[in-house]
């Protein structure tokens, strides 16, 4: 009579269980999944910005299917960082130069998270 009831419990159990994740996975709140795709950003040019003493704007460009790779955004946009003189000494910034990061795309419908999620390969000294 033990086993029985203890077989029933855990059959409902389980029958509860995979309901409510079969029912969760087309609501777009559940998981999110992501494709991913390797990029680089190029460092185009470091020219001393003119409106602030001590900064340089580091223009940078991209390859891969990354959002910035249709625009000519500078790397204090892309990183939020503050480029200073010390900044791009510290990290030996200079045309040429090139870092790579991983870019991860939500699978439409796959859950309510950010869109995008960049990931850098290489850490930068503030």
């Amino acid at each position: 009579m033990i086993r029985s009831f203890k077989f029933i419990a855990i059959t409902i159990s389980i029958l509860q269980l995979s309901a409510s994740c079969s029912n969760s996975s087309n609501s777009g709140s559940g998981p999110c999944d992501y494709t991913e795709e390797k990029f680089n950003m190029f460092v185009v040019d470091v020219v001393e910005d003119s409106t602030q003493e001590n900064m340089f704007i580091v223009l940078v460009d991209f390859d891969g299917n990354i959002e910035w790779a249709n625009e000519s955004p500078t790397l204090s946009e892309v990183r939020n960082v503050t480029t200073d003189f010390d900044f791009v000494i510290n990290n030996h910034i200079k045309p040429g130069s090139i870092y790579t990061g991983t870019i991860h795309k939500k699978v439409p419908g796959s859950g309510d998270c950010e869109e995008e999620i960049i990931d850098w390969d290489q850490k930068m000294r503030k």
